[in-house]
Parts: C-alpha cells; structure tokens; sequence
C-alpha cells in the first residue's frame, strides 16, 4: 500500500473532501488491479481498476473521498510491475 497527498497539490485546496480522478495504467506485465480508497480508512472491497499483460494504457474514472491528511492509498493486488498515472477532474469541498 502507498499513499498520495492530493490536498495542496496541483491547485487541489486543503479544504477538498473528495476528488474527481481519471486513473490509468501503462506497461502492465502481468494481471492485476488496483483497490484505491481513503488513506486511513476500510480498505476498498472492490478494485478500482483491473488490467491484463501487455496492455499498454487503460484507464478508469472515479470519484473518492480523501482519507487522512487529504490522502489515498493505492494498493497494486497484481504480481508484476505496472505503471501508475493520475490524474484529477475536479474536487468537491
């Protein structure tokens, strides 16, 4: 598991409570999924995005709320590498 602060980022305020994403991942070498949830909170019971080998861009959108400290936590649930890209839409105060 990894957190991200998105508050005080990118023009993201401290004030944000959740967040607009679109999340992609790149180069995956394996199957595998991300489960991205609040960092602090119950882990997500569902992935956020799943992938296959060799595939080179796929992407997902969705809306979450922050967790402690205006962050995420991303967990990587696949066996092999797999680039990670972010980014935000829109926040929600």
């Amino acid at each position: 598991a990894r957190n991200f602060t998105i508050t005080g980022k990118c023009g993201i305020p401290p004030t944000a409570i959740s967040v607009v994403f679109n999340f992609v991942v790149w180069n995956t070498t394996s199957y595998g999924d991300f489960k991205i949830y609040p960092a602090g909170g119950t882990v997500a019971p569902v992935s956020t995005l799943n992938w296959g080998p060799g595939i080179l861009m796929l992407a997902n959108a969705a809306v979450l709320p922050l967790g402690t400290s205006g962050q995420i936590t991303v967990v990587n649930e696949g066996s092999g590498t797999v680039d990670l890209i972010f980014d935000v839409n829109g926040y929600f105060q």
